[in-house]
This record gives C-alpha cells, structure tokens and sequence, in this order.
C-alpha cells in the first residue's frame, strides 16, 4: 500500500470535482494530467507503481490520512463521484442499503415489485438481517412509502431513498 506522504507527491486531488491529476511525469503521461480509467464496473483505477488503487479509496486516503477499515460508500450512488462530500465509510451492509434498484423489477423502484396473482404493488424490504413483508397496494407510490417509510426506522440515516 502507498504512504500517504507518497500518495501527496504522486497525485494531487481536488475535493470539489473529485479528481486526482499526476504530479509525476512517466512514459504516457504529463504532470497535471488526469490519473486513471474507468473500469468496466464504472469505478476510477489508478494504478501507482503497478498496484491499482480505486479513487473514492485513494480520495478517502488522502483527505483522511488512513485508510477506510471497510467500504467506503458513494452517498449519490454514482461510482464516478469521487468528491469527499459524496464519500462516506460504511459497512456493507450500510453500502447495501444505499444500493440501486435492480433493473429487473416491475416498477424501477427499490423495494416494490407487481404481484400478478394479486393484481397490486407488493413491497417488502430486507434490513437488520430480516426479510420483511410490508404489504401490498393498489397504487405504486403507496407502496414506494411503505418501502421508504419503514426503512428509514429500521436503519435510520444508514438509509437514503
């Protein structure tokens, strides 16, 4: 793993916009350009001498001088995002809550799937652990709230909709 006092004279980061920009030249690539690729998962990779980093991993390492003990989680769910106001350390569990919605579901909204045998909205949830049923619904954003709503006591500001 890079020294944070090697990450400092490596790249430097700007916490507004999220990005790290090189303050090393190397075959390829001039000081001040942007560090990085995008991987096929949507994540920023920078790879420091031949070990890749992931960039809300290194942003999180740079602001806070030690590495995350877990996950570190993009509050906005968007893996490009690296700016430290839209980073948080989390469990996976906490990192699992804020997740996106399958695209396989009826209604493209987490928690709220279409029951053909009952003709209604069903929304259920998982949190702390346990599957929890909540009911069906005639009308989609009455089902929505019953997701939100019970979320949100559950697991309190682990939760963002």
């Amino acid at each position: 793993m890079i020294s944070h006092e090697d990450l400092l004279k490596t790249l430097r980061y700007e916490p507004e916009t999220g990005k790290f920009f090189w303050l090393i030249p190397k075959k390829g690539r001039r000081v001040g350009d942007e560090a990085g690729k995008t991987t096929n998962a949507g994540y920023r990779l920078i790879t420091i001498n031949k070990k890749g980093y992931l960039a809300h991993r290194l942003a999180w390492f740079y602001v806070n001088k030690c590495w995350p003990e877990d996950v570190i989680d993009h509050i906005n769910r968007n893996p490009l995002d690296n700016r430290i106001i839209n980073l948080r350390a989390a469990t996976r569990t906490q990192n699992n809550y804020n997740a996106s919605q399958h695209a396989n579901k009826t209604s493209g909204l987490k928690g709220v799937s279409w029951n053909r045998q009952r003709g209604a909205w069903s929304a259920q949830c998982k949190a702390n652990g346990l599957r929890v049923f909540l009911g069906y619904f005639h009308d989609v954003h009455l089902a929505k709230e019953a997701y939100n709503t019970y979320m949100k006591s559950a697991v309190g500001e682990r939760f963002s909709e």
